[in-house]
């Protein structure tokens, strides 16, 4: 009897000083603006972009394409190189050295027939440079 009395006091004790978390109320939002510290002159109001990249990326895209994806807010896009300021993208080719397949094989037990079941995972292995021409 002790006993069940002394576990009653002890489950009711941890039951009114539990507390509920609620992780909810602390969210918050913010935006954070890196701004330089010598910004630019505001006579600055047009740019032009530049695409110097080999044969191998300009045949799946375009210098045109690439181009119209840069964006600057508060200027204007001139087409030739009359902006104030310019904006000059290089790529260069991705070089793939080798690549291989590898293969794990390990067992895994299925729940229902109690039997081991081998998995197979495969995976590809690439090595690759960026620009190195050797």
């Amino acid at each position: 009897m002790k006993k069940l009395l002394l576990t009653a006091i002890i489950s009711l004790s941890t039951i009114v000083f539990a507390q509920k978390v609620d992780l909810d109320r602390f969210n918050f939002q913010t935006k954070y603006r890196d701004l330089p510290h010598n910004p630019l002159d505001s006579t600055f109001s047009t740019y032009n972009v530049r695409v110097e990249a080999p044969y191998s990326i300009t045949r799946a895209i375009d210098d045109e394409s690439i181009k119209s994806r840069v964006i600057l807010q508060g200027f204007k896009k001139e087409q030739y190189l009359n902006g104030d300021l310019g904006i000059v993208l290089m790529f260069d080719d991705l070089i793939i050295k080798s690549t291989n397949i590898k293969e794990s094989v390990s067992t895994k037990k299925i729940r229902m027939e109690q039997k081991l079941k081998p998995i197979a995972i495969w995976l590809k292995l690439t090595m690759w440079s960026v620009g190195d021409h050797t």
